[in-house]
Parts: structure tokens; C-alpha cells; sequence
């Protein structure tokens, strides 16, 4: 039996890691955004941020483990369809951490700030 050709879904699975990391991205700098505007408080900020950042290494945490697939009835590991997914998924969880360091390092940007 011949595997399977790879679908537009297990692309998009293996592309997992970059996605997880530009929600986060995006999410960071649009409550920084409502901050500034004065729609958020910086205690709002520092601590979404932080939730943001545990939920995105959570979600890249378990894409990592559901991306070392398993053949059926076989306990050895099934070849990859994106050898690339593992790597990508690690250097995410690099990227979601260096986006977060500005909550530990700067103050949130407030009103009135030049």
C-alpha cells in the first residue's frame, strides 16, 4: 500500500509553529495598541501578556508532540510528511519568548509618553 501524498492540511499542521507565533505577536501588540490608546490599564497589558505567551508555549508545546506521528499498529515511527515541522515548531517557541521579553523589560507605553 502506498502512503498517502500530503494534503493542504497537513501543510497547513506543519506550518503550525509560525501561525501559533504570529497570533501571539499580533496579540501582544494589539493590547500594547489599547494601552496606549488608554483603553487598558498596564497591569492589563503586562499580565495578558503573560497568559498570551503561557498559552502560545502550551499550544506549540502539544504541537510538537502531536507532529511524532506514529504508524498504525506500528510502534516505530512513521515517516514524516514535512520534516521541517519539528524544527519550525522549536524555533516558534524561540520567537514567542523573545517577543515577550519587552513585558519584563520595558514599562507599557501609556498615554501622554513622547
Amino acid at each position: 500500500m502506498k502512503p498517502r501524498p500530503p494534503s493542504m492540511i497537513d501543510f497547513v499542521k506543519a506550518l503550525a509553529g509560525p501561525i501559533v507565533w504570529a497570533g501571539h505577536f499580533f496579540f501582544l501588540y494589539l493590547t500594547e495598541a489599547f494601552a496606549g490608546v488608554g483603553g487598558l490599564p498596564a497591569a492589563a497589558v503586562r499580565w495578558s501578556g503573560i497568559g498570551a505567551t503561557l498559552v502560545a508555549l502550551a499550544a506549540l508545546a502539544l504541537f510538537s508532540m502531536r507532529s511524532s506521528v506514529y504508524g498504525r499498529g506500528n510502534s516505530a515511527p512513521a515517516e514524516p510528511a514535512f520534516p521541517f515541522a519539528k524544527p519550525l515548531i522549536f524555533l516558534s517557541m524561540i520567537a514567542v519568548v523573545w517577543s515577550s521579553l519587552p513585558l519584563f523589560l520595558l514599562s507599557p507605553w501609556t498615554q501622554g509618553m513622547v
